[in-house]
């Protein structure tokens, strides 16, 4: 489906043009089909994820992905029968591209592997593809299939790059990883399929019941209906509830008791926010309205749930309106998963991906995600926002003296001294090398001096390391928000600005941008 100019383009993204999507064929060199097809296709539709709307859990995690490998662009991105859908998209404003020029169609043949594309334009696959030689001019792909139980590869989780590049046997662990929480998440929605299709079929038998006169169909149909619906509901590896209006719970399977910690009779009659800790339980009562109000189809939700020993666990919620044709009453199906160690490891990914491995401190990435929120909270507030940027005097000296361990050693003490200078809202940062940044909220340029001279004083005194006691001190630069046209870009150069004219002047300097220095 051609993607005309209507598209939006969005800060770091980018737009694909008409000419690119609609390309020939003969530009590009299709994939052979899976073996599978067929059946690969069939479960991907199964799972009512295509045309989906948005959600951030996907979206966390293709942020994570490009993050973790340094890429511009990163996908979850479904193949279907003539295009790839996209899930979730970062560095890339459209939904869905045709499959015939789609790198994941290539990736989804072996579904065991990583498909890695080096250097595209040395690929005689790809050389021609009109992704390559026009928009997004992809140079680099790596994409991870996601497989279900069944064997079927539904698509990719891929990151791409406009350079041709390398990627690390790490990274490739930490896709891997991530594309395992995404398939997952897509198994739910095919659990969750089955068991609402088995209650809608529940549902449709019993308004036959009503209706019909026809004694021997009505039992049969009744009868294939209920254990159709049984042998999901019961025998499932999942919690499914079926809750009224009213959040109480109607119906329970054996696997919901042993999640909550109750005997499937307590559960039911039970309200499902009883089970749930108390500061997520505006969230649940709030999507179960839009869900009976019909506002909502479908939900999902990551809940935090109190078991009947007073356990605390990480839960996966997906839920599902259904109404009774019949007598008009509507019902949603819940299934519920434990999650917490998917979730505690995605939150671990993003947090190695968001911090400085040395240092332990935020990184360039966290700082410049901050840095936004940050300036318009000081507005707000009537405050202004101070950019610090701080620079090592002498550290290539020491880092060749005495070498890189000695380096890591100075620079996590750094850290440590800046840290420890700072007021508890005050943010550094570590972009890389012997460079860091402070982010904190001022009410004039002699708030932001009182702080950098803490900082300068800090650093006076000896760092003790395994081999050397050293003094070290910084070039630090301030630039100060003016208003709220001030952009986080203009504010972290200006600043780097000021730290030059602080080296300039010697070393060990603060200098204000566009006043003096100190």
């Amino acid at each position: 489906m051609p993607i005309g100019p209507a598209c939006l383009t969005t800060p770091g993204s980018t737009k694909l043009t008409d000419q690119s999507l609609t390309a020939s064929p003969s530009g590009a060199v299709p994939a052979p089909l899976p073996l599978d097809e067929r059946a690969r296709v069939s479960e991907l539709w199964e799972s009512n994820i295509l045309d989906s709307d948005p959600e951030d859990v996907y979206d966390g995690i293709t942020r994570l992905a490009a993050q973790i490998v340094g890429t511009p662009i990163s996908l979850v991105s479904l193949v279907d029968v003539d295009r790839q859908w996209f899930k979730s998209a970062v560095g890339l404003d459209v939904r869905e591209t045709p499959r015939d020029a789609a790198f994941c169609s290539y990736a989804i043949l072996e579904p065991s592997a990583v498909f890695i594309v080096e250097d595209t334009l040395v690929d005689s696959r790809f050389a021609t593809n009109p992704l390559v030689v026009g928009d997004p001019k992809i140079r680099f792909y790596a994409g991870v299939p996601l497989v279900t139980k069944q064997g079927h590869a539904m698509g990719t989780l891929c990151v791409i790059d406009r350079e041709p590049r390398k990627v690390s046997q790490g990274q490739l662990d930490a896709l891997q990883t991530l594309a395992m929480v995404v398939v997952s998440m897509i198994e739910a929605r095919l659990l969750a399929r089955s068991a609402i299709d088995a209650h809608k079929s529940l549902v449709e038998a019993r308004k036959q019941q009503a209706l019909s006169n026809e004694l021997l169909y009505r039992a049969e149909l009744r009868a294939d209906s209920m254990s159709k619906f049984l042998a999901i509901f019961e025998d499932a590896a999942v919690g499914i509830m079926v809750l009224g209006e009213d959040l109480r719970v109607q119906q329970a399977n054996r696997f919901s008791s042993r999640l909550v910690g109750l005997s499937e009779s307590s559960i039911v009659g039970e309200q499902v926010t009883g089970f749930v800790h108390p500061l997520d339980r505006s969230a649940i009562e709030r999507t179960f309205q839009e869900l009976f109000a019909e506002v909502l189809v479908e939900a999902h939700l990551e809940v935090r749930i109190l078991d009947g020993s007073g356990t605390l666990f990480r839960a996966s919620m997906s839920s599902s309106f259904v109404r009774d044709e019949t007598t008009g009453e509507g019902s949603v199906v819940m299934l519920v998963r434990d999650a917490s160690d998917e979730i505690d490891l995605r939150d671990r990914l993003t947090h190695s991906a968001r911090h400085d491995h040395l240092t332990g401190i935020p990184n360039r990435a966290l700082f410049a995600d901050q840095l936004p929120a940050t300036l318009a909270r000081a507005e707000a507030e009537g405050m202004h926002i101070a950019v610090m940027f701080m620079d090592l005097d002498g550290f290539k000296e020491v880092n060749d003296t005495f070498g890189h361990d000695v380096g890591d050693q100075l620079l996590r003490a750094v850290a440590l001294r800046i840290k420890g200078a700072l007021r508890p809202d005050d943010i550094v940062a570590r972009l890389g090398g012997d460079e860091f940044t402070v982010l904190i909220a001022v009410a004039d340029q002699h708030d932001a001096q009182i702080v950098a001279g803490h900082i300068v004083e800090a650093m006076k005194e000896p760092v003790n390391l395994n081999v050397v006691s050293v003094i070290v001190s910084m070039s630090t630069g301030i630039a100060i928000s003016v208003s709220a046209a001030d952009t986080p870009t203009e504010l972290l150069r200006n600043a780097d600005e000021a730290m030059y004219q602080a080296k300039n002047l010697g070393g060990g300097q603060v200098v204000v941008y566009g006043g003096a220095s100190k």
